[in-house]
């Protein structure tokens, strides 16, 4: 396993294409950060937003990183297709926990606000269940699943319209309730937020094990 994720980070780096949503991330909180944020956590939950479709694009760039005949033998290497669905989870993960901590560390330097530690450990927990969201929902507009990239990136933008707009839908829409309309429970809306990750890469792995 540790060396399925090796291999698809590697591979995945080599590739650049990950460069595109990394850096556009990076600018998203420049924007945010690049004058006072007002309060904290109200502020982080910008850059927490795009860690949802973020985190899918990178899900689905570490997916189809390799050609079909590649990714069979990738299949044989690793035993099974959980295995290898698991290793492009992970991949994807270190490639999102990179844009977490710069988002977290970037938030504590830039604002003006003070920060407790309580703060930034909140601020980082809503960065990582964001994108474990995210990275879930981009499996399912991933290979071994044929879907086509436009169609991926038009459902990646209507998911999250829909969680912003209609606020009690996961995995936006409910932290920003508790984060900037303090009508809902943080922790709630960070526990709906994994479980839809992790329910959506669990539907992924599923349908995908029975396309192949």
């Amino acid at each position: 396993m540790i060396a399925g994720v090796r291999y698809y980070l590697l591979v995945t780096a080599r590739r650049q294409a990950v460069l595109a949503p990394m850096f556009t991330m990076l600018i998203v909180i420049g924007i945010v950060y690049a004058t006072d944020a007002g309060p904290p956590l109200a502020a982080a939950t910008v850059p927490a937003a795009m860690l949802v479709p973020m985190g899918a694009w990178i899900m689905r760039l570490v997916a189809t990183t390799e050609s079909k005949p590649f990714a069979d033998v990738t299949l044989v290497a690793l035993g099974s297709s959980a295995r290898r669905h698991l290793c492009r989870g992970a991949a994807a993960l270190g490639f999102g926990l990179a844009l977490c901590a710069a988002a977290t560390v970037w938030a504590r330097i830039a604002n003006p606000h003070p920060y407790t530690a309580g703060t930034v450990t909140t601020i980082a927990v809503m960065n990582v269940v964001e994108l474990v969201a995210g990275i879930g929902l981009g499996a399912l507009v991933s290979p071994p699943l044929g879907v086509t990239a436009g169609a991926a990136a038009l459902a990646a933008a209507v998911l999250a319209m829909v969680s912003l707009v209609i606020r009690f839908v996961p995995p936006i829409g409910p932290v920003l309730d508790a984060y900037i309309a303090n009508r809902q429970s943080g922790a709630q809306a960070f526990i709906e937020a994994t479980l839809v990750g992790i329910v959506a890469f669990g539907v992924a792995w599923f349908l995908g094990r029975r396309d192949r």
